[in-house]
């Protein structure tokens, strides 16, 4: 499976809230393959949200991270960032 992110952002007032889909392959370094050799370990270690050169969001994860997970955040912005 190709790793792939989707991010939505919507401002409500002051108030922007991000969202990210992310999608990727989980391996937790507990599975074997056809072969019977263990699958080595492959998952999201971290995620950040960045606004104006400073994180306004961060996350540290783990093996036990689904293969398809949804991250959100909300944060109030001194003025409107440009894309």
């Amino acid at each position: 499976m190709a790793s792939t992110i989707r991010v939505r952002a919507t401002s409500n007032g002051d108030i922007t809230e991000v969202q990210a889909l992310i999608q990727h392959p989980m391996d937790s370094g507990f599975v074997k393959d056809a072969k019977g050799e263990i699958i080595p370990p492959h998952f999201i270690q971290q995620l950040t949200f960045e606004y104006d050169g400073r994180n306004v969001f961060a996350a540290d994860w783990g093996g036990g991270v689904p293969g398809t997970l949804t991250s959100s955040s909300r944060s109030r912005a001194a003025r409107k960032a440009t894309t």
